[in-house]
């Protein structure tokens, strides 16, 4: 059976060092995602530009996501989560789904640093951990 699930909550801290972004999903299945730098955040489907601190930006992906108005579930609202300040990240926009993706870029502060991307279980969550 397909994944259907929509992002419910955006943290981020610090966790052993590095910067830690946690992207917790509400409704059923394992997602796919993709995570990778990019030169300037511009929204999927409209291309308009993403507004987020930061001088350099992560652009997470979520695959699998389920409208909200079909489902009984609720998904963050699109916008800015703050950062931790003990942290390297910037921000994090949450800039919604489209087509059954769900965007989010992580601006950073200073240069691209190496991360890990991975799923975790019960509640379902991505996690981004950033090199500082």
């Amino acid at each position: 059976e397909r994944a259907g699930l929509v992002v419910s909550e955006i943290r981020v801290g610090d966790y052993q060092g590095k910067d830690r972004v946690v992207f917790e999903l509400d409704g059923r299945g394992t997602p796919g995602y993709a995570v990778d730098y990019v030169d300037t955040p511009t929204q999927q489907g409209s291309g308009f530009p993403i507004e987020l601190d930061g001088d350099s930006f992560l652009q997470v992906t979520i695959f699998d996501q389920v409208l909200p108005t079909e489902t009984d579930l609720t998904e963050i609202a699109v916008g800015t989560v703050a950062a931790d300040e003990a942290t390297d990240v910037a921000g994090v926009a949450f800039a919604g789904q489209f087509e059954g993706q769900a965007q989010a870029v992580i601006g950073l502060d200073g240069t691209d640093r190496p991360f890990t991307a991975f799923l975790l279980q019960n509640p379902t969550r991505l996690v981004v951990d950033i090199e500082r």
